[in-house]
């Protein structure tokens, strides 16, 4: 990370605060060319004080292992009333290998969370890490990964990387290295995630066992609560121009909603599964299919491949997935004759049906 100065003045200090990340770390700061004293990062929110004292052209802040976060930092420069306080400024733009366009930052917070995994393409755990991701990009529609090249590997080498591994993900290149320094990356693979409001909520060598275990709890901390009213929405159905409104349909039953896409192989397999059954809970239940990201022919398509029989709306957008804060599929809402939240949650049809069978 390149701490921001002014090169015109004589740096006396640097105060670093460090986020309450859990684990103990190492670090240094690299004023010029000169290596400052090693850091000890404690597991707790704190201050580093880094004495300077010289007047440099660039100051850089390195950290050793996954578990530091920089809130922010003040420089003080040798006039003590002087200073300047800093946040860290994460934004960055990068071109795409294989297309005429900018990758923004800045664009790219918001709507979903965002999974940089930051690769090269001489790198052997790189090999092995990206196709791990490409899939759970498909497994997590709702958040945004990307990948990028470390390094000045070319898009012909990319692209037969990329065939090869059988990955499929949008990646942007850092050539020089830039984004890597300003995000602190010492080495590949790392991934950094970043919440709806930018902020950097996950880094490191992250593995599959890891990566799915915080992907999964973005989903639980963001889902609607169990007893709570679920918000409203507006969807077509996939097989018509009608709209079904939640609002306007709670009152005489229960509504299971099916989340799914006709990609997903779990899907594939669960939603022919209930629709099978369905019809033995109507009398309660209301069962309800939500198609994400598809649209209305694919949908059409899937239904009478495998003989489905169920309502179902389409979420072409993603509207209402990002609204309710889901992040993959297949999911289901189980809300009661109120509308309130009976579970939010990945379960099997078997037991959706010994749930429903006891409503």
């Amino acid at each position: 990370m390149n701490i921001d100065f002014d090169r015109s003045k004589i740096v006396k200090e640097i105060h670093i605060r460090w986020a309450d990340y859990g684990a103990s770390a190492k670090g240094r700061l690299i004023a010029g060319k000169e290596v400052k004293s090693p850091l000890d990062i404690p597991n707790e929110e704190s201050v580093s004080v880094i004495t300077v004292g010289s007047q440099v052209s660039a100051i850089s802040l390195r950290i050793e292992g996954d578990m530091a976060r920089v809130i922010d930092y003040t420089v003080i420069y040798n006039d003590s009333s002087l200073r300047e306080l800093n946040s860290v400024n994460y934004d960055f733009s990068l071109p795409y290998y294989n297309k005429q366009e900018m990758f923004k930052w800045s664009e790219n917070i918001g709507d979903r969370y965002l999974v940089l995994l930051f690769f090269g393409t001489w790198c052997s755990s790189c090999h092995e890490r990206l196709p791990v991701v490409s899939k759970l990009a498909e497994k997590y529609p709702y958040v945004n990964f990307v990948a990028v090249s470390a390094g000045n590997s070319g898009p012909d080498v990319i692209q037969e990387m990329f065939d090869t591994l059988e990955v499929n993900l949008e990646c942007i290149v850092d050539p020089e290295y830039n984004v890597c320094a300003q995000l602190n990356v010492i080495g590949v693979p790392e991934i950094k995630i970043f919440d709806l409001d930018g902020n950097l909520v996950k880094e490191g060598n992250l593995k599959e066992p890891e990566l799915v275990e915080f992907l999964d709890s973005i989903d639980r901390n963001e889902r609607s609560e169990v007893g709570e009213p679920l918000e409203d929405f507006t969807l077509e159905y996939y097989d018509n121009e009608d709209t079904y409104t939640l609002s306007e349909n709670v009152g005489e039953k229960n509504t299971l909603l099916l989340f799914f896409t006709t990609w997903c192989t779990v899907c594939r397999l669960e939603i022919p599964a209930i629709s099978e059954k369905a019809h033995e809970f109507t009398e309660k239940t209301r069962i309800i299919a939500v198609a994400a990201g598809e649209k209305k022919e694919d949908v059409k398509t899937f239904f009478k491949e495998k003989g489905i029989d169920l309502e179902c709306l389409v979420d072409t957008d993603y509207k209402l997935i990002k609204q309710l804060g889901l992040t993959a599929v297949p999911q289901q809402i189980l809300l009661d004759v109120k509308g309130n939240v009976i579970f939010n949650d990945n379960k099997s049809h078997e037991e959706i049906f010994h749930i429903l069978g006891n409503l």
